[in-house]
């Protein structure tokens, strides 16, 4: 595997050099903004109304936000229950 000159197998480890270089920071970057994202998602904003919004904690739909922290009401389908956060 010679084909460009590089003994034995060297040349695909520096395609992945290259490569890594080339990628890592996109990558990382992606990385960091869906972090950003994901965490954010998890919680209404402190100045957002009382109201139903995605449950953090994935277990329902939705969850009721009181307008300072989520309450134990939660709607799945429509069917409104209780379920401690």
């Amino acid at each position: 595997m010679a084909a460009f000159g590089i003994p034995g197998g060297a040349e695909i480890w520096i395609i992945l050099v290259v490569a890594l270089i080339i990628f890592a920071p996109t990558v990382i970057a992606a990385w960091l903004i869906w972090l950003a994202v994901a965490r954010r998602s998890k919680f209404a904003p402190p100045s957002a109304p009382a109201g139903w919004f995605p449950d953090p904690s994935t277990k329902h739909e939705l969850r009721f936000w009181n307008g300072a922290t989520w309450s134990s009401d939660v709607s799945d389908g429509g069917v409104q229950t209780q379920d401690p956060v």
